[in-house]
This record gives C-alpha cells, sequence and structure tokens, in this order.
C-alpha cells in the first residue's frame, strides 16, 4: 500500500483523514473491543506499506518540533490499529518543495522508484 501527500500543518491533508474514515471501516479493516474501546487491527496481510510525503520543511523538524504526527499518529498509531505492521512501513520524505528546481524533483522521483 502507497500514501503520497503533501504535509499540511505538520499533518495529513483533511481529505486523506476523510478517506481513512470512510475506506477503514469497524468489521473491514479493524475490530473495535465494546468494552474496552480497543482496536483489533484486521490488515494483518498487508506486508510492505509506503509514505511519500512533500513538504517545504525537512523531515527531521517534522518530527522534531512539528508533533512528529506523520510517523508518531499515522504510521505507528493509525497504522497499527488497522493492523499494519510498522517494521514493514517505509516514510520517504521531499522537502524544501517552494524552494527546488526540476531537476531535484526529477532525481526524487528516480530514487523513490527504487526505493518502494
Amino acid at each position: 500500500m502507497i500514501f503520497i501527500f503533501p504535509v499540511w500543518w505538520w499533518d495529513l491533508p483533511a481529505i486523506l483523514k476523510g478517506f481513512i474514515d470512510k475506506v477503514m471501516l469497524s468489521g473491514f479493516a479493524f475490530l473495535e473491543d465494546k468494552t474496552t474501546g480497543a482496536l483489533k487491527g484486521l490488515l494483518t496481510n498487508i506486508e510492505k506499506t509506503t509514505v511519500i510525503t512533500t513538504s517545504t520543511t525537512d523531515k527531521d523538524y517534522i518530527e522534531s518540533e512539528g508533533g512528529d504526527a506523520i510517523q508518531g499518529v499515522f504510521i505507528y498509531r493509525t497504522f497499527a490499529d488497522l493492523g499494519i505492521k510498522n517494521d514493514y512501513t517505509k516514510w520517504i520524505h521531499f522537502s524544501e518543495v517552494n524552494l527546488t528546481t526540476d531537476g531535484k524533483r526529477k532525481q526524487f522521483l528516480r530514487e523513490i522508484t527504487q526505493e518502494i
């Protein structure tokens, strides 16, 4: 499974959050314990997940100063609740999109095709 999106305000775009809410449904992607509220992920068959993001900020700053919503919440929590193992997930980030050149964008595209 591959997710590609821009980082907006340190987080996933609202449309992607809406997609997850509408597609990753109880009974399909997870089961909820009615007593504790704990979730049991059902998407345990997914063998590899890649998250590709872009932003004007580098990945280290997103993690250290921006609250780490991509890795800390989306990858470590949401994926875990869906049954997707974290050790099968890779996060690739392209920063400074506002300062980049066509050459750097093309190089990034070549690099991610080798990593996926």
